[in-house]
């Protein structure tokens, strides 16, 4: 009697583990994690598409491609393509993400390298994130831009 007792409230036990941990365990949150890729990868081609009229109405993807390579683009009569996407990549990224109160990482590379200090960071710590990707082939290479929200 006292082994059939035993063994029933191990089996008990048994079944309270295992609802606590498989059944009870906190839900990933599979909205949020593809909402925060869309927008990052949205934004990306949304930016990479953006003209800019004081840089002879090129979109940023020519300008990115100026300043990986040539860099014979001049925006407002003196800046080089790679000197005005420094200037014109944080003002539409701060109208956005600080405005949205979200942290971001944004860089610009070129077989693996960031290209001129095009690296963008927010003052938020960024440690987990679905990154968005833009994709622009050159002559010679691609140039890569990668977007984290955090």
């Amino acid at each position: 009697m006292f082994g059939i007792a035993f063994v029933v409230i191990l089996l008990a036990l048994g079944m309270l583990f295992a609802v606590k941990f498989v059944l009870l365990k906190p839900q990933v949150d599979i909205k949020k994690s593809f909402t925060q890729k869309e927008l990052a990868q949205n934004f990306v081609s949304t930016l990479l598409i953006t003209t800019i009229p004081e840089c002879e109405n090129q979109d940023i993807t020519e300008l990115m491609e100026d300043c990986a390579s040539y860099q014979g683009i001049t925006c407002m009569g003196s800046y080089s393509s790679c000197d005005y996407l420094k200037v014109v990549i944080p003002d539409i990224i701060s109208k956005t993400f600080d405005v949205w109160k979200r942290g971001y990482k944004l860089t610009v590379t070129k077989e693996g390298r960031v290209i001129s200090g095009l690296a963008f960071n927010s003052t938020r710590e960024c440690i987990e994130s679905k990154p968005g990707w833009g994709y622009i082939p050159l002559d010679v290479g691609t140039v890569t831009v990668r977007l984290d929200i955090c």
